[in-house]
């Protein structure tokens, strides 16, 4: 019996990942969309969470459809978080915390979009949580009960 190898990439070995290699996979999908997004300084960590030491601004229209990519999800903001002026139906993806650095006090800012619910809002910002113009119309009350926020809740 004789084998034939043929051999498509010799980028390919036993050692190799297929998927890394070829550049497709979900974190190479997150990757594209954060570059796409400018967005620097980030770890993806094994469970395809993302942490970010830097301002993570989104703000004015980046987020086309209503809600961050169903494949992205922040964890751990050492910075800031703004996404406002987006039509976002929802705060799904958005950081679990979001805490200060030498350069960004560590705020949160939502505002101007279609939230009708705070689900899935950060649990802890060091500074400022700005939530307003909402159709939801939320309290300062509203935004403590998910959240422990440092500073100031701004409705």
């Amino acid at each position: 019996m004789i084998i034939v190898r043929e051999y498509i990439n010799e980028k390919f070995t036993d050692e190799s990942d297929p998927i890394k290699d070829l550049g497709i996979g979900i974190r190479h999908k997150i990757k594209q969309w954060l570059d796409e997004m400018c967005i620097r300084n980030y770890t993806i960590n094994k469970d395809l969470t993302i942490n970010v030491n830097d301002c993570v601004n989104l703000d004015n229209g980046l987020i086309k459809t209503g809600k961050l990519p169903d494949y992205i999800q922040f964890n751990m903001i050492n910075g800031c978080f703004w996404i406002r002026h987006n039509n976002l139906t929802t705060l799904k993806g958005c950081p679990k915390k979001i805490v200060s650095n030498s350069d960004y006090n560590g705020s949160f800012r939502c505002s101007h979009n279609n939230l009708l619910s705070l689900e899935y809002a950060p649990i802890s910002v060091d500074y400022d949580f700005e939530c307003g113009y909402n159709p939801g119309n939320f309290t300062k009350e509203d935004v403590l009960k998910i959240c422990k926020v440092g500073n100031n809740v701004e409705v």
